[in-house]
């Protein structure tokens, strides 16, 4: 059902676009119908929807059918951006985020050349059907992009989980700190918690959880299958939900469907929220500078401080990005998380976070990831460490990745591990922070002589370095770009 917001924009844009067909100006409008400009103007703004006796006096104005007036169908060079607001879509955008009213998107929409925006906005739309682009993938950019904006650090999530900290007397005890999350669901928020509830549905085995919405008793099923710290971590997400009021939400994790940005958003902050609870944001950052003035790195630094924080590696790493930028200035950074399925050797990108603007962006559709990574690497280890059966905490690599395509140099560290829910999957997490003055003053182990340096791309298919031992196909994206910057050069040289 089509939206009383969008129902507002809609007239509005049928009347502006009807009066100008027939040159006439706000003014002469108000002139003809009694109706003042300034009414006249919140009408074509989608502000305001004018009473029946309004809308037939206008009608009149114009000269048209008062049902022609208020049908909700635009003529065919406004046709898409009709379609465009009949999805609810415009309603879905989180406009207020970006600062963007909807009445000004508006003004664009029904500019002067109504046509040519049409058909950018008809292009749009062909181009995510062609590439099978959905409206998820849209909320999940616009998301990353909202978190770039305040480089992924939110203090009133930081102050909601201090003041739930405090006031639960939340502790690093992770018996006691589970025992806390537990209570408070239950007791606080009627949740009911059934620890293997997915057992018994196998066609969930994938999702380390599901809630079944319930207004006196709320159901949570968590899969066996979870760690000690995804279980806290999944509670403490749960009581984020609750604590800071979230409606509107997903009830699985990992995601299956999407139907609003609002879901998108508020499982975001619930999900920062249970990574503030368990990872105190000022003794997290000062155990993390005690590592950062070593000149030499340890491995087992970083690894123990995960460990005691009660933390997933992706946990820990995500942590990292909230903080680095804010207490340290390092901001110039990245974040990914890859997975990799051994029984068919695939390697795939599942998330990403840009707070750096020196790494190429975008996640390559069906194209091998650079196999010199410290992320790829880190699989690969995991891999066989875990078919082995010695996989006894996560493998920690570091490295110095000089980026042939605009040579930037970054630090990287990563973590890998086996996921819990299949055990033929293996993930790693990597956080790649720009090697800048800044940096260099920060962490004093950037130069440590037995941090391995490798030139390192994007994919082999957009790689340009030719003796890769590590290769798995052909740079056909890179050649074919550099034939085409031939003919270009070529054709100026004949054009002259």
């Amino acid at each position: 059902m089509i939206k009383e917001e969008n129902i507002r924009l809609i007239f509005g844009l049928k009347l502006k676009q009807l009066r100008m067909d027939q040159g006439i100006s706000q003014q002469m409008l108000s002139r003809k119908t009694g109706i003042s400009v300034s009414y006249l103007n919140e009408i074509e703004k989608g502000k305001k929807y004018p009473k029946p006796d309004k809308v037939a006096v206008l009608a009149d104005g114009l000269g048209v059918e008062y049902d022609q007036l208020t049908s909700l169908k635009l003529d065919r060079n406004l046709a898409p951006i009709s379609d465009l607001l009949q999805s609810n879509i415009l309603s879905e955008l989180p406009l207020d985020m970006f600062n963007i009213e909807a009445n000004k998107l508006l003004e664009v929409l029904s500019s002067d050349e109504p046509n040519k925006f049409s058909a950018f906005v008809n292009t749009i739309i062909a181009v995510c059907r062609s590439y099978d682009i959905k409206l998820e993938t849209f909320f999940f950019s616009v998301l990353r992009s909202y978190q770039e904006m305040y480089e992924n650090y939110f203090p009133e999530l930081e102050e909601a989980a201090d003041t739930f900290r405090k006031e639960y007397g939340l502790t690093q005890d992770p018996v006691a700190r589970r025992q806390i999350l537990e209570n408070c669901l239950q007791e606080q928020f009627g949740y009911q918690i059934e620890y293997g509830g997915l057992d018994a549905h196998p066609d969930l085995q994938d999702l380390r959880s599901v809630l079944i919405p319930d207004e006196k008793t709320p159901r949570l099923l968590l899969n066996s299958s979870l760690t000690e710290r995804q279980v806290i971590f999944t509670l403490g997400r749960e009581v984020g939900y609750s604590f800071l009021n979230l409606t509107a939400r997903p009830y699985t994790a990992s995601w299956v469907n999407v139907t609003s940005f609002e879901q998108v958003l508020n499982n975001f902050k619930a999900s920062y929220f249970a990574n503030a609870l368990l990872m105190p944001e000022k003794p997290f950052i000062q155990a993390l500078k005690s590592i950062f003035v070593e000149k030499t790195f340890e491995a087992s630094q970083l690894v123990e401080l995960m460990e005691s924080s009660g933390a997933t590696p992706e946990m820990f790493m995500y942590r990292l990005t909230n903080l680095l930028p804010k207490h340290l200035g390092i901001s110039d950074l990245f974040f990914f998380r890859f997975s990799s399925d051994w029984e068919v050797d695939r390697i795939e990108l599942t998330k990403e976070l840009h707070l750096s603007h020196h790494l190429p962006h975008g996640t390559f559709l069906n194209e091998h990831y650079c196999r010199r990574w410290a992320s790829v690497q880190a699989l690969h280890e995991a891999k066989q460490l875990t078919e082995a059966g010695e996989l006894t905490q996560p493998i920690c690599l570091v490295q110095r990745s000089f980026y042939s395509e605009n040579k930037s140099e970054f630090l990287i560290l990563t973590l890998a591990r086996p996921q819990s829910t299949v055990a033929s999957t293996l993930s790693s997490v990597t956080i790649g922070l720009n090697l800048n003055e800044t940096l260099k003053r920060k962490v004093r182990f950037w130069n440590d002589p037995n941090i391995p340096t490798q030139f390192v791309s994007t994919t082999c298919e957009r790689c340009a370095i030719n003796d890769c031992e590590k290769r798995v196909a052909r740079p056909v994206i890179l050649q074919e770009e550099q034939r085409l910057e031939t003919m270009q050069l070529v054709l100026q040289d004949l054009l002259k």
